[in-house]
């Protein structure tokens, strides 16, 4: 069976249209890092996300990391989860309050 792959542009249709849903641990992280479902929704509808790590064959389920900037220029990382008939998202946050974890394009996880 070939690995799924994910696509953006069926994640953003999704969003787009308000067919998502929102794991309790992402509300946390939401509401940990200031980032309301309005915020979430804009920097997927409007701006240019980008898949920047895709796990097709994550044990608990296929998804992907996708980052993408709010008005202001900060960037925020989404997990969603996209095997299921909607997408789900797992966590999101603003990857600039965690410098250690990541270079400054927020694309490239710092080595340890």
């Amino acid at each position: 069976m070939p690995k799924k792959q994910a696509d953006l542009s069926r994640i953003i249709a999704s969003f787009a249209g308000g067919q998502y849903n929102i794991s309790v641990h992402g509300i946390q992280e939401m509401l940990n890092d200031n980032i309301t479902t309005e915020i979430l929704e804009q920097v997927l509808e409007f701006d240019v996300p980008e898949i920047i790590e895709d796990y097709p064959k994550d044990p608990r389920g296929a998804s992907c990391l996708i980052l993408a900037w709010a008005e202001n220029r900060q960037p925020i990382h989404t997990c969603i989860g996209y095997g299921g008939s909607m997408p789900l998202v797992i966590t999101t946050y603003r990857p600039d309050m965690s410098p250690h974890l990541w270079e400054d394009d927020y694309r490239t996880r710092r080595r340890r």
